[in-house]
């Protein structure tokens, strides 16, 4: 077998349905996935089962990330990392004098600096900063948003874009930006107050910038996470066929392009993989399941009497909280877990440790525009402190996909195998996966 670069590129692509990007690829003229399809195939899957507790990204990918099960690595939220005795793959591959870069990958942290030619953490890892620093212009902004998502400042606003666009101007070529312009102002001028144009053109041009990175320090290993389709399956994913389906053609066309993009980049020779985490189905027709955002995090705690050092919100409903004594948040804790809605949890509180609790909202039926929610002292109208988000049309899985150029995978592994598997990849100085004339 002739040698070849054993450079490896995880495209981490989150929950992508595997249906749904076949049928884009037949209706819509999608060259980068359609050569995606074309790779070898191989069925991921999960033992976890309960969707906001285990079966959900933050989970998954660390899973992928470490090499263990959730019922081993014991991660449950957005925002938290892996114990340092859970190595992750570019901590084990750092280590073994490989270099590393890390782009977005949910809940990461970088142990190895030494061997990272760059990271940037996700915008919800709070405790992270991204290497080389000048690649912190490309957190500021998504983190901003992710923490202040109903109630976002101009001023704020206005600074963040500023440090983004000066980023991307470093990084990106102009004239392929604006030949998507067009496309970008069309799904403006059609919603212009959903966040799905944002923040899909902000990750592709941050997925530009990690291919400048790739070119300038050409790393062993590559890693870059994008989540776009995801939302839009959550939310937009209507019972109809996907050319009718505006939302997700448009985030499937600006992901082709990135596709193409890291296709045209990799050095000839290099693995390319593509996998999912875990996937959707379509949930047109299941029981209405609509989730509620709090409009302020801190109104809604000083409603209810409950005193916090501080507030780090997470993704969409849910925040970890700080507090300055045990006793405030075991006040905190017995507070939150007896609200009510229509004589129902408002809330799942956990105890992270002491000091420290974990809440969302669990409630997920519609609701009357009247509704109240109930503490042991007073009622509160619903709709003054938390807002419709969506009625969900896209639930998680417990099986993924897994594509890659080479055979390095087994037709069917669990989730932590992933990792196992791009182990073994380095070890045999990426040699293929003997089995693997028995997977697609």
């Amino acid at each position: 077998m002739s040698e070849r670069p054993n450079k490896l590129f995880l495209l981490e692509l989150n929950e992508f349905s595997l249906s749904l990007v076949r049928e884009a690829a037949a209706s819509l003229s999608l060259p980068g996935f359609e050569t995606i399809l074309g790779f070898k195939e191989s069925t991921t899957s999960t033992a976890d089962t309960n969707e906001n507790l285990l079966l959900d990204p933050w989970v998954q990918w660390v899973s992928v990330h470490t090499g263990q099960p959730a019922s081993t690595h014991g991660v449950r939220h957005l925002g938290e990392p892996p114990q340092e005795t859970h190595k992750q793959i570019w901590d084990l591959l750092a280590e073994q004098g490989k270099t590393v870069g890390v782009w977005g990958a949910l809940n990461a942290v970088s142990r190895s600096p030494e061997n990272t030619a760059f990271f940037v953490p996700d915008p919800w890892t709070f405790s992270e900063q991204a290497s080389p620093k000048k690649l912190n212009g490309f957190v500021e902004l998504p983190r901003y948003a992710a923490r202040n998502y109903l109630k976002l400042s101009v001023p704020a606003l206005l600074r963040g874009g500023l440090k983004f666009l000066v980023n991307i101007a470093s990084f990106s070529n102009a004239f392929k930006v604006m030949k998507m312009a067009p496309a970008l102002l069309w799904r403006i001028m059609n919603h212009p107050f959903k966040a799905y144009p944002y923040f899909t053109l902000a990750e592709y041009l941050a997925g530009r910038a990690c291919l400048k990175e790739f070119k300038k320090s050409q790393p062993d290993f590559t890693l870059l996470f994008a989540n776009s389709l995801a939302h839009v399956q959550h939310y937009y994913w209507k019972a109809r066929p996907v050319h009718r389906i505006p939302e997700i053609c448009f985030v499937l066309r600006v992901m082709d392009e990135l596709i193409r993009e890291i296709l045209d980049t990799l050095p000839e020779g290099t693995t390319f993989v593509v996998a999912n985490g875990l996937s959707q189905r379509n949930a047109s027709h299941d029981e209405p399941w609509v989730m509620y955002r709090q409009i302020d995090h801190k109104r809604v705690l000083n409603a209810l009497k409950v005193s916090v050092e501080s507030i780090e919100p997470l993704m969409t409903h849910d925040a970890h909280l700080f507090f300055s004594s045990t006793e405030k948040a075991a006040h905190a804790f017995k507070t939150l877990s007896e609200v009510k809605v229509l004589d129902e949890p408002l809330f799942y509180v956990e105890k992270v440790t002491p000091t420290r609790l974990f809440y969302r909202i669990a409630f997920t039926k519609p609701l009357p525009t009247e509704a109240t929610f109930e503490s042991e002292e007073n009622d509160f109208l619903f709709s003054d402190y938390f807002k419709t988000i969506v009625q969900r049309t896209g639930v998680h899985i417990q099986r993924g996909t897994l594509f890659c150029n080479e055979a390095i995978f087994p037709g069917k592994l669990k989730n932590h195998e992933i990792y196992h598997a791009l182990s073994r990849f380095f070890e045999k100085g990426g040699r293929s996966y003997a089995g693997q004339d028995k997977a697609s």
